[in-house]
């Protein structure tokens, strides 16, 4: 199962930007993803709903949700409110609301869409009495540039992009048996 989530992709962080050419990621996921395993079914959650068509007809999905970007208008707090802020641009005691932090409402929007499409994958995998080898979770402005065939992965491993600064793991792909 292929579950995708999020922005069908801009030149920006956080959606800004121009917005990319969604058949470019497509031709390197089709290439190096779908065109590898054969048995592949695809789910997803998106923002972009001016480009759900698009999307739809280039990646066949078995559910598609799309939906105009929530706006998760809470409060929360970020880091130490009696300290300096670090890289917070609009340090207010620690306290945001909305879009007051672009990268934190970002954040909430990325695990979102996640969650709601790895929920489309639950609900069809109920339905229909499917078990997937492998979940892989990714997002559409990726353009692959190698092979992704999955009877070469263990079932019993997790595989994600290894960190590579300070930040932790990188969040472009996750691949994980069913279970995992």
């Amino acid at each position: 199962a292929i579950v995708m989530h999020g922005q069908a992709g801009s030149t920006e962080k956080y959606g800004t930007g121009t917005e990319l050419d969604v058949e470019l990621s497509y031709k390197h996921f089709k290439k190096h993803i779908l065109d590898k395993n054969p048995n592949v079914d695809v789910f997803m959650h998106s923002w972009s709903t001016d480009r759900r068509e698009k999307l739809v007809n280039l990646y066949s999905p078995k559910i598609d949700y799309f939906e105009p970007q929530i706006t998760f208008d809470f409060e929360y707090i970020v880091g130490d409110p009696n300290g300096p802020g670090g890289e917070i641009s609009k340090w207010k005691d620690g306290k945001f609301k909305g879009l007051d932090n672009l990268r934190f409402h970002g954040l909430f929007s990325r695990w979102y869409s996640a969650k709601m499409s790895n929920e489309l994958r639950l609900i069809y995998q109920s339905q229909n009495n499917i078990i997937y080898d492998y979940v892989m979770l990714t997002r559409y402005d990726l353009a692959y540039v190698e092979d992704f065939e999955f009877s070469n992965f263990k079932t019993e491993k997790f595989y994600a992009i290894p960190p590579i600064s300070h930040h932790g793991i990188q969040d472009l792909w996750f691949i994980g048996s069913n279970e995992n």
